[in-house]
């Protein structure tokens, strides 16, 4: 018996700039859900926020903060953010909504990845 499967229409450039697509489009959901929760002393680390943006050569994206202490105010738990001027200000304010958008994440980027093989 043989099986035999046509691709003469796949176009692989299509469904990586699908998929390059669907983590911007994710990276761009975290980022805007971590903006309300950075804190904001004087504004420096929020507006350092940044989002890279994949390619269909580069499949990665992220966002990023890019202040000297912007790790160490995202591990700090036990700090007193009641006295930042952002009422929302928490520790994990990049974590809590990466995890929170994760589902929500891998289904946009599926989403962008077959519309790339339409």
């Amino acid at each position: 018996m043989e099986v035999t499967y046509e691709t003469k229409d796949f176009d692989p450039s299509k469904f990586l700039n699908g998929v390059a697509r669907g983590l911007n489009q994710a990276a761009i959901k975290v980022a805007g859900d971590a903006k309300p929760l950075t804190p904001h002393l004087e504004g420096d680390l929020e507006r350092s926020q940044t989002v890279h943006e994949a390619t269909a050569t580069d499949l990665l994206s992220a966002v990023s903060y890019d202040t000297d202490y912007a790790i160490r105010r995202h591990e700090e738990a036990d700090v007193n953010f009641t006295t930042d001027p952002n009422p929302a200000a928490q520790a994990k304010f990049l974590e809590q909504p990466f995890d929170e958008d994760l589902k929500d994440s891998v289904d946009l980027i599926k989403a962008r990845a077959r519309e790339g093989l339409e």
